[in-house]
C-alpha cells in the first residue's frame, strides 16, 4: 500500500478511537440526559462514589479525550463545543464541555479529508465512526433554523461534504440533505414546527378530549394554531402550512363529531357515566373549527 494510503488508513483508525472515546466519555457524563443519576443508583460492592468523585472522573475523562484526540479532531476540521449540559469548571480560566459536541471549525480542511477517502478504504467499523460527522453535521445546521439568513459558506461547505459523504456510502445522509434543502429555502424551523405537529398521529388532537383538562385542552389547541399561523408567516413554507391546516382541519372534525355523539348520548335518560365529554370541548373546538375554517377560505 502506497506510503498515503497508509497515513490515510492510520488518520482513519485515529478518527475510529476518537468517536469511540466520546461515546463513552458523553455516556458517563454529568449531563441531565446522561445515565450518570443512574450510575449513582447501582448496588456497589463498596461504598459508591461520591457526586464529587464522579464529577472529578469525568473531569479527567474529557481531560484525557482532548490529550488523545487533538491530532484526528484538527484533521477532521472539527471544534468540541459546549453541548446542552454546559461546560465543566477548569483550571487556568480553560473550560471544557460537559458533554462532547463536535462542530466545523475548518470546512476547508473537513473536505479536503473526506475527498482524500476512496471506497475500498471504508469499512463497517470506519463507516460507523464516518456516520458520526454526518449526525455532528446535520444537528449543526438544526442549529442555524432560526438564523435570519442562510449562511452561505456553511451552506456550501455542507453540500460539498455531503456530496463526499454519499459517494463514500455513509448513513444518514438522507436528513443532512433535507436540512441543506429546507435551510436554503430559510424554511428548516417551519420544517421543525411542521414535523411537531404532523407527528402527533399516536394520541393526537382528534383524541385529547379523552383524556384532558378543559384549561390544558384548550392550552394546547391554542399551541397548535400559534404554529399555525407561524407556518403562514413564510410564504416559502406554503406547502407546510397546507399540510398541517389539512392535519388540524382532520382533527378537530373528528373530535367534534366525537363530541356530539358523546353529547347525545349523554341527553338519553340513564347516560352512562363519560369522562369524555365536557360542555368547554366543544367550546373550545367551535372556535378552533371558525379559525381553521376562515384560514382555509383565505389559503383558496
Amino acid at each position: 500500500m502506497p506510503e498515503r494510503e497508509l497515513e490515510i488508513a492510520a488518520q482513519l483508525d485515529s478518527v475510529v478511537a476518537m468517536f469511540a472515546d466520546r461515546r463513552a466519555v458523553n455516556e458517563t457524563g454529568l449531563g441531565e440526559r446522561s445515565p450518570w443519576a443512574r450510575l449513582c443508583s447501582l448496588d456497589w460492592d463498596e461504598e459508591p462514589p461520591s457526586a464529587d468523585d464522579l464529577r472529578a472522573r469525568h473531569e479527567a475523562r474529557v481531560e484525557e479525550f482532548f490529550a488523545a484526540h487533538l491530532k484526528p479532531m484538527t484533521a477532521l476540521g472539527l471544534e468540541v463545543v459546549a453541548g446542552p449540559a454546559g461546560v465543566l469548571a477548569a483550571e487556568a480560566g480553560v473550560q471544557r464541555p460537559n458533554v462532547l459536541v463536535f462542530e466545523l471549525a475548518d470546512p476547508a480542511r473537513a473536505i479536503g479529508f473526506f475527498r482524500s477517502l476512496r471506497e475500498v478504504m471504508i469499512t463497517d467499523e470506519r463507516r460507523e465512526a464516518l456516520t458520526e460527522v454526518v449526525r455532528d453535521l446535520a444537528v449543526e445546521l438544526a442549529g442555524l433554523a432560526t438564523s435570519p439568513e442562510p449562511p452561505v459558506d456553511t451552506l456550501y461547505a455542507a453540500r460539498q461534504l455531503l456530496k463526499e459523504f454519499q459517494r463514500l456510502g455513509l448513513g444518514e445522509t438522507d436528513r443532512l440533505a433535507l436540512y441543506i434543502d429546507e435551510l436554503a429555502r430559510g424554511t428548516l424551523r417551519e420544517y421543525f414546527v411542521a414535523e411537531s405537529v404532523l407527528s402527533r398521529t399516536k394520541f393526537g388532537p382528534d383524541r385529547w378530549h379523552t383524556d384532558s383538562s378543559p384549561e390544558h385542552y384548550e392550552e394546547e389547541w391554542g399551541n397548535l394554531l400559534a404554529n399555525l399561523e407561524f407556518l403562514g408567516r413564510n410564504p416559502q413554507a406554503r406547502e407546510k402550512y397546507r399540510a398541517v391546516l389539512g392535519f388540524l382541519e382532520a382533527a378537530a372534525e373528528s373530535a367534534y363529531s366525537d363530541l356530539e355523539e358523546r353529547r347525545e348520548r349523554q341527553a338519553r335518560p340513564n347516560p352512562p357515566a363519560d369522562s369524555a365529554f365536557r360542555p368547554e370541548y366543544l367550546e373550545t373546538l367551535t372556535r378552533v373549527r371558525g379559525e381553521i375554517a376562515v384560514r382555509r377560505e383565505n389559503l383558496e
